[in-house]
């Protein structure tokens, strides 16, 4: 069994992180918008600390370790469900289920359920789009291309 490596790891990491951002900007700026504004109204949230520097910052950092668990999960199982997309999306669909499993949590106190399934769904896009990406990037020394 060979070693990650960790260069192809950092720059398929940075690389799925990019996508996740993407996807998430469009999901939740584009798609979710008014429904982040409804949610905000009824919760008595001040949308500009959703939309704050700080905010963008923390939600780009985010999607950057979910870029880099993402590929480091498809370089771990590799070994064992071999390379390609399909284990690209096994990987993704791995990091999503603990990032839904989170955002149900939250949907008791925070979000309607109709945010959390949509949300959650757009989510699992971002999660294979930025999977399938790293993984493009992510080979092992003994690889045969």
């Amino acid at each position: 069994m060979s070693k990650i490596s960790i260069g192809k790891l950092v720059a398929g990491g940075v690389l799925a992180g990019v996508v996740m951002n993407i996807c998430d900007y469009i999901s939740n700026n584009l798609i979710l918008a008014t429904d982040w504004e409804h949610i905000a109204r009824i919760r008595n949230v001040d949308m500009s600390s959703m939309t704050s520097g700080t905010a963008l910052a923390v939600y780009v950092l985010v999607d950057v370790i979910f870029g880099f668990l993402v590929v480091w999960t498809y370089a771990a199982i590799r070994p064992r469900l071999g390379r390609g997309p399909g284990t690209a999306i096994v990987a993704g669909f791995m990091v999503w289920l603990a990032q839904a499993l989170l955002m149900a949590s939250y949907s008791v106190s925070f979000l309607t359920w109709d945010v959390l399934i949509r949300g959650g769904l757009l989510l699992l896009v971002t999660c294979l789009a930025g999977a399938l990406a790293g993984a493009w990037v992510y080979s092992e020394p003994d690889d045969l291309d």
